[in-house]
């Protein structure tokens, strides 16, 4: 039985793993244009409220116009996440 755990647990893990990865690869442009607004201290865009599907949420958005068709989308919100 503890074999079957250990195995159970050892996949799960490296499925967690593997999405962290695409999640990564795939959230990346926004930490990119996030980090830009950062250091060019634009608070204008820190504070925009997303003019596509995020505006539902009120959530800010410092990607550009038309971002949401020019990647794949989250279909839901991440809880906690903007």
């Amino acid at each position: 039985m503890k074999s079957r755990n250990y195995e159970a647990r050892a996949l799960i893990e490296a499925a967690k793993t593997e999405l962290g990865r695409e999640s990564c690869t795939r959230l990346q442009p926004f930490q990119d244009h996030y980090n830009q607004a950062v250091r060019n201290g634009d608070a204008a865009q820190l504070t925009e409220v997303c003019t596509g599907k995020n505006g539902r949420w009120e959530r800010v958005c410092v990607l550009d116009d038309g971002h949401e068709t020019s990647m794949i989308e989250i279909t839901e919100p991440v809880p906690g996440g903007g």
